[in-house]
């Protein structure tokens, strides 16, 4: 019973949409900068400028005349999809049905995928760097900020894998200048935010990638070259092999091994998310729900909790055809139990997705085993290796304790070390039964 995209088409009122589903491997991902934000401008100098080569795209001239002001680029390479890059003089909250603008423009084709660079801002003023999907989840409060009441956009497939690539090169920066003597650490610190805002979409699933969150950090250009290197990575820029493939990309057998979670309740950033995201790259990220998107005081004959979580579930299923399983997260404590039982009740007998009310509990649905919080696994790239061994000579503890601190936990006593390397070489043994990888040394090591 699971939402099709055609059902999510429906949902919007699109009678000419066809299937998310119904693409190709060659389709291609268009990046979106605005010019009225200084965020975007910092990520968009930097792709241009060190991500590969770029060329404007034989259809610029008419992509200015569709957006006034406007410039195409795309990405000059000899392998994958096409990846595009189109600089507009407007802004996200005028930007929606810009996937059916872009493949109305000659010899350009309905994205893949498509990723919005723009700014993060938070009262706090943290300096971040966000991910989150798109959508207006409560059908009964005003789209202010683009989009449609309602309706929760497709989420790109790669939002797992760029958070994943985020906090790997972001760790890497980190230790980078600490082992360099460098004054000015790197404070920036990666994170999942909950759905939210515009624009609306037609068919093409999409993202936004964020700086944050004051204008002290919206120019910075080290964050900025931080995501060109983390899109270089993912989307295969200049010389570099895409470590992130377009679902559109994948093989049956792979869509089929994967799994997708909705995440719900809790606050506006998401951690439970990003230690899922970061346990295994079969692992992908569907919409985000914070506990302010669910209203549980409403007629049940009106906008309730109900509509906006069949937002989620539908955008989902559109932006995932054909995948081996779909799962549900709920924030521990987030709700209560009897708020709990609905939703589960409710995804269960209208959806067929369980729900895990904890992540210990959702650790058990996908039998994939984490490390504890206390040893986060980030994935270190192998251009870290050198600054990684620099870091581990510096030590004068033991090796397992100078492993745990380098991964961001704290020192490890015997008892947590026993009960790691026992949670590893499970998921170990699980991930080589799926056919893929997992660290192969343990904390003792």
């Amino acid at each position: 019973r699971r939402p099709t995209s055609v059902a999510w088409c429906r949902m919007l009122g699109l009678a000419h949409c066809s299937a998310v589903a119904a693409t190709a491997a060659t389709r291609p991902t268009l990046l979106v900068s605005f010019a009225t934000d200084k965020a975007s401008v910092t990520m968009a100098r930097a792709l241009l400028s060190s991500a590969g080569s770029w060329a404007l795209a034989d259809a610029h001239a008419e992509a200015g005349a569709a957006r006034a002001g406007s410039a195409l680029w795309r990405a000059v390479r000899d392998h994958g999809p096409p990846v595009y890059l189109w600089q507009l003089d407007d802004s996200p909250v005028h930007a929606d049905h810009l996937d059916a603008e872009f493949a109305a423009l000659d010899g350009c084709e309905l994205p893949a995928e498509v990723l919005f660079l723009s700014r993060h801002v938070s009262i706090a003023g943290t300096a971040s760097l966000c991910v989150h999907p798109v959508g207006n989840p409560r059908a009964e409060l005003p789209a202010d900020f683009g989009g449609r009441a309602g309706v929760c956009v497709p989420p790109a497939p790669r939002l797992a894998a760029l958070y994943r690539l985020l906090c790997e090169e972001a760790k890497v920066e980190a230790l980078a200048r600490k082992a360099s003597g460098s004054a000015e650490p790197f404070d920036f610190e990666p994170s999942f935010e909950a759905t939210h805002h515009g624009p609306l979409l037609e068919q093409s699933p999409c993202a936004f990638l964020e700086i944050g969150s004051d204008e002290s950090r919206w120019g910075r250009d080290d964050a900025g070259q931080l995501w060109a290197r983390v899109l270089s990575r993912a989307l295969g820029l200049g010389e570099r092999a895409a470590e992130a493939p377009s679902w559109s990309e994948l093989s049956d057998e792979q869509r089929a091994a994967a799994t997708v979670v909705l995440v719900l309740g809790g606050g506006h950033y998401m951690s439970a998310a990003g230690d899922l995201a970061r346990g295994s790259r079969s692992v992908y990220i569907g919409h985000m729900l914070a506990s302010y998107s669910f209203d549980f005081r409403g007629d049940t004959d009106g906008p309730s909790w109900r509509s906006a979580l069949d937002s989620a579930v539908a955008g989902t299923c559109a932006a995932y055809p054909g995948a081996g399983r779909i799962r549900a997260l709920t924030a521990k404590k987030a709700f209560g139990a009897e708020k709990t039982s609905l939703l589960a009740s409710h995804l269960e007998l209208q959806h067929g997705i369980q729900l895990a009310a904890s992540k210990a509990e959702m650790l058990k649905l996908l039998q994939y085993n984490l490390v504890r919080k206390s040893f986060k696994n980030y994935h270190t790239p192998p251009e870290a290796s050198a600054v990684v061994a620099a870091a581990r000579l510096k030590s004068t503890k033991a090796d397992s304790r100078s492993w745990a601190r380098l991964v961001g936990g704290r020192e490890a006593t015997t008892k947590q070390r026993k009960t790691v390397n026992a949670v590893m070489s499970t998921a170990k043994a699980a991930g080589e039964e799926r056919g893929e990888g997992y660290p192969a040394n343990s904390v003792s090591k």
